[in-house]
C-alpha cells in the first residue's frame, strides 16, 4: 500500500445539495421555533380562558342562587317520593297471584288489599253457586293463602251470584 503525501483537493459538493441542505437547515429552525411560539400561545389561551371562567362564576353566583332556592323544594319533594318507593312492599306478587288463581267465569269487582297485614278483599260476581264453590276451593287449596272467609253473599237477577270473600296470604307471597 502506498501512502500518497500529496492531499487531495476536496471536492465542493453540488450546488442544488448545498441549496437542499441550507433549504433544510431554515426549515428545522423555523419548525422549532413555530413549536415553542404554539407553545407560548396555547399557556396562554389556558390563563385567559381560567381568568374568563371565574369571572363567569362570579357573575353567576347571584342567578344560580336563586335558581337553587327555587329547585331545593323540588329536590327534597323528589328524595320524599324515592324514600316512599324504596319502602313500599312490592303489591305486584298479589296481583299475579290473584290473576293466576281466578277461574275464568269470575269477575271481580273491587278489591281491597293491605300490605301490612298481607290480606286482601274482593268483591265479585259469577254465573252460579258452582262456579262461586270452584273458586273458593281454588283459594283455599292454594299453600300461600292462610284464611280464606266467604261473606256477604246474593243473588241477582238471571241468577247471578254475588258475593265477598277476605283472605290472608303466609309471609312467604
Amino acid at each position: 500500500m502506498a501512502i500518497e503525501i500529496i492531499p487531495k483537493l476536496k471536492t465542493k459538493p453540488p450546488l442544488w445539495k448545498r441549496i437542499l441542505s441550507s433549504l433544510l437547515l431554515f426549515l428545522l429552525i423555523g419548525m422549532v421555533s413555530v413549536y415553542f411560539i404554539l407553545c407560548y400561545l396555547i399557556k396562554k389561551s389556558e390563563a385567559k380562558l381560567q381568568d374568563l371562567n371565574s369571572n363567569l362564576a362570579k357573575e353567576i353566583i347571584p342567578e344560580q342562587r336563586i335558581l337553587e332556592e327555587e329547585l331545593i323544594p323540588l329536590r327534597d319533594k323528589i328524595e320524599d317520593f324515592e324514600l316512599i318507593l324504596n319502602s313500599r312492599r312490592p303489591s305486584l306478587k298479589f296481583f299475579e297471584f290473584l290473576e293466576s288463581h281466578t277461574h275464568p267465569k269470575v269477575r271481580w269487582k273491587e278489591f281491597s288489599l293491605d300490605l301490612d297485614e298481607l290480606s286482601m278483599e274482593l268483591s265479585g260476581e259469577t254465573e252460579n253457586f258452582t262456579t262461586l264453590e270452584q273458586q273458593f276451593l281454588i283459594l283455599k287449596e292454594e299453600k300461600l293463602v292462610e284464611k280464606i272467609k266467604l261473606f256477604d253473599i246474593s243473588t241477582g237477577e238471571e241468577g247471578k251470584v254475588y258475593f265477598s270473600l277476605k283472605f290472608s296470604f303466609s309471609p312467604e307471597i
